[in-house]
């Protein structure tokens, strides 16, 4: 049998109230866990490693790209240092978590070994 599907959110969240709508209609079971957005517990560990939205990689890096790359070659205009060191840093956290989720051998996580 597969694992129990566990369901973190705030009870306050219209997203999560479909989410378990949609497990009842079709017979889905599942463990809810709570999460309380009033403090911020959703921006810390161990959720954000739950939270794949949370740590896309592109945006930020189409923001390095754009202003490493685009505006020097196709736009003849300098980059935004500020904009490029703030963004570094941004990416430098978004791929820390990928490199602590990889080490605890969360290679299902990254796509695992089967295609």
């Amino acid at each position: 049998m597969a694992d129990m599907i566990m369901l973190y959110g705030s009870v306050r969240s219209t997203a999560l109230l479909l989410a378990i709508t949609a497990f009842h209609e079709k017979c889905v079971e599942f463990e809810f866990v709570p999460i309380n957005s009033a403090t911020g517990e959703q921006k810390k560990e161990p959720y954000l490693s739950l939270n794949v939205e949370a740590h896309q990689y592109d945006p930020i890096a189409s923001k390095l790209v754009f202003e490493q790359v685009v505006k020097p070659l196709a736009m003849k205009m300098e980059a935004d240092s500020a904009v490029v060191e703030e963004n570094e840093k941004k990416l430098g956290q978004v791929l820390d978590v990928y490199e602590a989720r990889l080490d605890n051998g969360g290679y299902d996580y990254a796509g695992g070994y089967d295609f």
